[in-house]
């Protein structure tokens, strides 16, 4: 077993942060090298020197944002402050390969346009005006002069739009 890693000055911002989250998560900056790239990358680490895929790599590992691993602090909108339904969310996007997170994205979109426009009509509809049209219950012949007997009369009401 590797002697283990102390946070150092002499080590990047990145560096140190790793060390500080294997700590808290019970595993070590080398078993993770060795996992998803190879030891002698310790050294390019320890400098900064970092791949984006291995980093990515290291945070879903870890259960940690890439803000987290890299900065040492989270985003206001880390999975941890998500909502159960959210990181569920996230967690099957996550399992996607990226052709399928393409077409998820644009399927949500697409739900979420149509829920935008629902609520908007509904919002629309609430807020218009109605008039009322008056009309017989009789067929009435126009300009004939004959005065239709009875006087039954209906009113439909509708949103005074223009094309009302």
């Amino acid at each position: 077993m590797s002697k283990k890693l102390k946070k150092s000055p002499e080590y990047s911002d990145f560096f140190n942060n790793l060390i500080d989250i294997c700590d808290a998560c019970g595993t070590s900056p080398t078993s993770l090298a060795e996992k998803f790239a190879a030891k002698s990358v310790l050294t390019a680490w320890k400098h900064g020197k970092i791949d984006v895929d291995v980093v990515s790599k290291l945070s879903l590992e870890l259960n940690v944002s890439l803000e987290h691993l890299i900065l040492g602090k989270e985003n206001s909108l880390s999975i941890s402050r998500l909502s159960k339904d959210e990181r569920e969310l996230v967690t099957c996007y996550n399992k996607l390969p990226p052709s399928e997170k393409i077409k998820l994205v644009a399927m949500a979109e697409a739900i979420a346009d149509v829920y935008e426009e629902q609520v908007e009509t509904q919002v629309t509809e609430v807020d218009m005006p109605m008039i009322e049209i008056k009309h017989s219950y009789y067929k009435v012949s126009v300009g004939t002069g004959y005065v239709s007997d009875g006087d039954q009369w209906d009113t439909i009401e509708i949103h005074d739009t223009p094309e009302a």
